[in-house]
């Protein structure tokens, strides 16, 4: 048996009810229901929108076979698409067709694509694709449009903070379509993301905030329990609820669905590091990596995964190689930072930290803390009074203020649920408090050692 295709697209193709790919607005997707080899993810080709590099440039730096392209014109409730499925090695045009549709008629137009690929591949569907394939249904196109605009937003880096942005969109299309499940998972996951990278907020929060985002998850996968990114986002929403167990079912039967889906391999892979499995951890992240290479968010994840495992002489390769592909990816040069502390290079650890903005204070008195600079961060922690979180609790356990040190690291653990501290198993910062019995006392109240 011949080997079959590897295919770049612009997204995994959603086709059940309500359903829709993620934003780009210059490519057409296929995705899992076929049995193509390898495909790689929206955020992965999303990168190469706009290049000038030949099709068999991208092709080699993706790592497959054949690209498939086309662009969307629209005119007020008229779209027309053209899209062309073009091999790399020799470049050859295989096919190429031109359709034009009510905007409404989007979803079908997705799924008729993705049958016409089909076909001109020569490849075959699996019985859950022809099943999706002849599901069809609308939606409302400026729902459709607002729910793009909030998924731009979502897959932005996370640094940048877009992501509570995209809240005010989702809202619109629930008012304007109130059964379309994409919109609810994608609220769940903004929601999400609010809670864990939002800052500071008073004792109880946070907790408000997951109890949020889990309620629109929830919806999704009630909605339609035959979406990934459904089940994606109550995975998240679960891990985030401490649920962890819950958390890792749902992001299994996300990928069980989608294989493709980054957004669960990469949360399930850090779900894997806060419950001490680091091992398996670097391997679900890497072997996406492997088919997915230009994807960020994976790579971001798999850099964190590759740190936690204390494998730092990796991890900060795989940080420059990152930063290289995305000067800008700001999450990279955290943990790029972390990855240089523990290996004792502290002057490019607070570059790295300070890329794009001043160091966080509780950053500097923590670093200074570990060079044994005592008076310094002291001074540091002294000038920021009201500034409390895992660094400034590490900070004072170094500088000889264990009880407040781990005052401050139980209250951001259990009662402000500081993102940080899902990670209190494996995280090498809290390696100075580890052998402590108050510490693993600490550890047990968040349910981490139940898992």
């Amino acid at each position: 048996m011949g080997m079959k295709p590897k295919l770049a697209t612009s997204a995994v193709l959603s086709t059940g009810r309500k359903r829709v790919s993620a934003p780009c607005s210059t490519a057409i997707s296929i995705g899992s229901p076929f049995c193509c080899s390898s495909l790689i993810y929206r955020e992965s080709t999303i990168a190469f929108k706009g290049s000038n590099l030949s099709v068999p440039q991208i092709a080699e730096q993706l790592h497959v076979d054949a690209l498939i392209e086309g662009t969307v014109l629209r005119a007020n409730d008229t779209a027309r698409v053209t899209v062309r499925l073009t091999a790399a090695r020799p470049e050859r045009q295989l096919w190429a067709a031109s359709y034009e549709l009510n905007a409404s008629d989007l979803i079908q137009l997705q799924n008729q694509l993705a049958a016409d690929a089909v076909n001109q591949m020569r490849a075959q569907l699996t019985p859950q694709g022809k099943t999706q394939l002849n599901l069809e249904s609308k939606i409302n196109p400026e729902a459709y449009d607002e729910y793009m605009q909030a998924q731009f937003l979502l897959h932005q880096d996370q640094g940048a903070g877009q992501y509570h942005k995209g809240i005010p969109h989702l809202e619109r299309v629930i008012q304007l379509d109130p059964d379309f499940a994409g919109a609810y998972a994608a609220m769940g996951r903004a929601w999400g993301l609010e809670g864990a990278l939002g800052g500071n907020r008073p004792a109880g929060k946070v907790q408000e905030i997951y109890r949020t985002s889990l309620a629109y998850s929830q919806k999704a996968v009630n909605l339609d329990s035959a979406s990934s990114e459904a089940y994606a986002s109550l995975g998240l929403s679960l891990m985030q609820s401490r649920r962890w167990n819950e958390g890792e079912a749902a992001f299994r039967h996300a990928i069980k669905l989608d294989p493709h889906n980054p957004t669960g391999v990469g949360y399930l892979g850090i779900l894997l590091t806060q419950k001490g499995r680091n091992d398996e951890a670097v391997r679900v992240t890497h072997e996406f990596v492997l088919a997915n290479p230009i994807e960020m968010f994976i790579r971001r994840q798999y850099a964190l995964m590759l740190f936690d495992a204390r494998r730092y002489d990796e991890a900060i390769a795989e940080c420059e190689r990152m930063i290289k592909l995305d000067p800008n990816r700001q999450q990279a040069y955290g943990t790029y930072g972390e990855a240089l502390t523990q290996k004792g290079r502290f002057q490019e650890a607070e570059v790295a930290f300070a890329h794009n903005h001043p160091i966080d204070p509780s950053t500097h008195a923590w670093l200074l803390a570990l060079q044994g600079k005592a008076d310094a961060a002291r001074q540091v922690l002294k000038e920021n009074p009201s500034v409390v979180n895992t660094h400034t609790a590490v900070a004072r356990y170094l500088l000889g203020e264990q009880e407040r040190g781990l005052a401050e690291l139980d209250y951001v653990a259990n009662d402000v649920w500081s993102i940080k501290t899902y990670f209190l198993r494996v995280d090498p910062m809290f390696d100075p408090m580890r052998n402590d019995p108050r510490f693993t006392a600490i550890v047990k109240k968040t349910g981490l050692l139940d898992n």
